[in-house]
């Protein structure tokens, strides 16, 4: 009861945020961008390739480079609500376990990844009906499933996740953890093509996991999402108790 109770604090506390306006607007940048791409190419490109192209087009964008600048800001937006009017010592007065408040976070977020993955999916479903309506024709059909890639991409993001609200834990400037989130995510941009790098790099593990062919190196992206992120998780967890957040 106490998980759930704290779960249903921190969905409530970010009704007037804007999270739920952001895992709108992310998916929404990254299917507008696909379609002026197919647009501006007259359907010559879908007409040669096929709507699984397309597909993958947006949701490699989202993948390699939206979804990690949306965990940043997602998880600057939680925890930026307790910096504001004493917050954290609020929090810390309540009869509430601060390592299950820290878990509560990090799972909130991840809901609002598979919030946004999904909404990212209809939203591309509903450009290429519209696409279909004006003229442009593809060579296939789409076959492309929402559970192969979107779960993947979201037991690979947890590392990101539990980082992102450790520096949004403990930072109260919201800049500092979204320069972070835009600096490693550029890196892991050139890391990812790297067979010998990628591994040392958890900005990687969603591209990795929810789109590369190859099932090996998709199963070592989930292992090391799911190992490196739970090992994160349960080490932050139990330093929660000692940040100076409630001292201020």
């Amino acid at each position: 009861m106490a998980l759930l109770n704290l779960f249903i604090c921190e969905i409530y506390k970010l009704k007037r945020s804007l999270a739920l306006l952001m895992a709108f607007l992310c998916p929404l940048t990254v299917v507008l961008l696909q379609f002026i791409m197919a647009w501006e190419n007259g359907g010559e490109f879908i007409a040669l390739k096929g709507w699984n192209l397309y597909w993958m087009g947006a949701t490699t964008l989202w993948y390699n480079f939206m979804l990690p600048l949306y965990i940043a800001l997602i998880t600057c937006l939680i925890c930026s609500i307790e910096h504001k009017n004493n917050g954290w010592r609020l929090m810390g007065s309540l009869p509430i376990n601060i390592r299950l408040l820290f878990i509560v976070k990090c799972s909130v977020a991840s809901l609002f990844v598979i919030l946004s993955s999904i909404i990212l999916f209809i939203l591309t479903w509903i450009s290429i009906f519209i696409l279909s309506i004006i003229g442009f024709q593809g060579t296939d059909m789409v076959n492309f499933s929402f559970l192969e890639h979107a779960l993947p991409a979201v037991i690979t993001g947890l590392p990101i996740i539990v980082i992102g609200i450790i520096i949004g834990w403990n930072i109260k400037n919201m800049v500092a953890p979204l320069v972070v989130g835009v600096i490693m995510t550029m890196t892991a941009m050139s890391v990812s093509h790297s067979p010998k790098y990628w591994a040392f790099d958890p900005w990687t593990y969603p591209l990795i996991g929810a789109m590369v062919s190859d099932d090996q190196v998709k199963l070592t992206a989930l292992y090391l999402g799911l190992g490196v992120g739970l090992s994160l998780l349960v080490i932050a967890s139990l330093l929660s108790t000692r940040s100076r957040v409630f001292e201020t």
